[in-house]
């Protein structure tokens, strides 16, 4: 049986935790088609489990805030340092669970979970970065929002709401793009990170699938074996015995020892194989959920960057010309027009990052209880 990752995506998973979203239960129940996230996280958004982490988080930012005594000063990525507090269970607990087994029992398989953990602990952070750049860019668009709320839709402006404006695009001007060329190499090089590891744990699942077969193989042949086996040893304790009473004391051992032998050593040999593979697929499940949310943030980034950067060349267009009038009607016509796109972008971008956070959380423990559970097998 070839192991798959998509395949295994469309399968079903236990519930580990009140936090569970019903996104999450349904991308591991889908039986045709690739995972969409972009499709699954409308459904998310309205659960409570979503709205309980995000009123957390928000918490979470709004008491760096404080801390820090200024709520309006979005240069600081305040939330990067705290929202690690959010992240469960944390990267020391995790590496001592992996001390004590799979790093030990089995490395090869230990060293691609434990980067399997670290980068997921670095996705949060990026998550967290990003979600500084999400408020920076509100707090930016403010000006913006501000020339399309106090600007009539229909006449001309005068020439002091011209001069406003012209002042206002000056103040966006100064403001950097919040979604950074860097932001998304960053992005793109953690998904690269985990398109790669997939890749690793395919291979890997299959050699693990292939012993498991091996063993099943094995367990129906040495049955036909066992019964010749049998067979023979009894037709020949039968022929001794006339000569020998040791024998038939002796041939009822001869005949269950191999037996229980071979059938607890292969119990044994499954048991293993099977808390391994559970290992394997939790691990799996996991990379490739979370590769699925890095591709939807990749795209949302790469779109807030290019807007962004066409209402810069809009409104640099419009300044150059200075208090022309009919240039800066133009241009709030233009903003105005992409105003509301902009904004849902916004949101959408930040319900992934909830969603996704959520996700590396309800992953992460359960692939350490899956660990956990091999201590007592």
């Amino acid at each position: 049986m070839c192991f798959s990752w998509k395949a295994l995506a469309k399968t079903g998973q236990p519930d580990i935790e009140a936090t569970t979203s019903k996104a999450s239960d349904d991308l591991g129940q889908r039986r045709s088609g690739d995972l969409n996230v972009s499709e699954e996280y409308i459904a998310a958004v309205r659960t409570e489990s979503y709205e309980q982490f995000r009123s957390e988080r928000q918490r979470v930012i709004a008491h760096s805030n404080e801390e820090n005594g200024d709520t309006s000063d979005s240069s600081q990525p305040r939330s990067s340092r705290l929202l690690a507090e959010l992240l469960s269970p944390d990267q020391d607990y995790v590496n001592a669970v992996l001390q004590q087994t799979i790093l030990v029992t089995k490395p090869e398989f230990g060293k691609m979970v434990s980067g399997y953990f670290s980068n997921g602990e670095y996705v949060y952070r990026l998550c967290s970065h990003l979600l500084d750049s999400i408020k920076r860019a509100r707090l930016s668009y403010g000006k913006i929002k501000n020339i399309i709320d106090l600007t009539p839709t229909a006449g001309d402006f005068s020439e002091e709401q011209c001069h406003w404006i012209v002042e206002e695009f000056f103040l966006f001007m100064d403001f950097e793009n919040p979604f950074s060329q860097p932001d998304s190499e960053a992005l793109q090089s953690i998904r690269d990170y985990f398109q790669h590891l997939l890749q690793q744990l395919e291979l890997y699942g299959n050699k693990v699938h292939r012993k498991l077969t091996l063993i099943n193989t094995f367990k129906k042949g040495s049955s036909l074996c066992l019964i010749g086996l049998c067979i023979i040893i009894v037709l020949c304790a039968v022929v001794i015995a006339t000569r020998s009473l040791v024998a038939i004391v002796a041939a009822p051992v001869l005949v269950t020892f191999p037996v229980n032998f071979i059938k607890k050593l292969h119990c044994e040999s499954m048991n293993l194989l099977r808390r391994h593979s559970a290992q394997l697929d939790a691990a799996t499940r996991g990379a490739y959920i979370l590769n699925k949310h890095l591709d939807t943030m990749i795209r949302l980034v790469a779109r807030l960057h290019n807007e962004v950067d066409n209402n810069k060349v809009l409104i640099r267009f419009c300044l150059q010309r200075k208090y022309d009038r009919y240039p800066i009607q133009e241009a709030v016509k233009q903003l105005r027009k992409n105003d509301f796109s902009f904004a849902t972008t916004l949101d959408e971008i930040e319900d992934h990052i909830d969603l996704c956070l959520i996700n590396i959380n309800r992953t992460r423990k359960l692939l350490v209880q899956e660990i956990r559970m091999q201590q007592q097998v």
